[in-house]
């Protein structure tokens, strides 16, 4: 299980991760459509005890 590095932000305590969209795989571009291009969920995630985590959304459920 990952414990996520948070920041206090003004009254809040936030997790350190990065969202964003980009293709099926790292370096896999498709036929260059902007589904095969921006079509995946992704984030990079700060972990308290392994530094940077590349995590892909698949089917719901976050996977490295």
């Amino acid at each position: 299980m990952m414990t996520l590095k948070t920041s206090k932000r003004g009254p809040h305590h936030l997790p350190e991760i990065a969202l964003y969209r980009g293709p099926v795989a790292v370096g896999v571009v498709g036929d260059g459509s902007y589904a095969d291009l921006f079509g995946y969920q992704w984030a990079l995630a700060w972990d308290a005890g392994r530094g940077l985590v590349l995590l892909k959304n698949e089917s719901g459920v976050w996977v490295e």
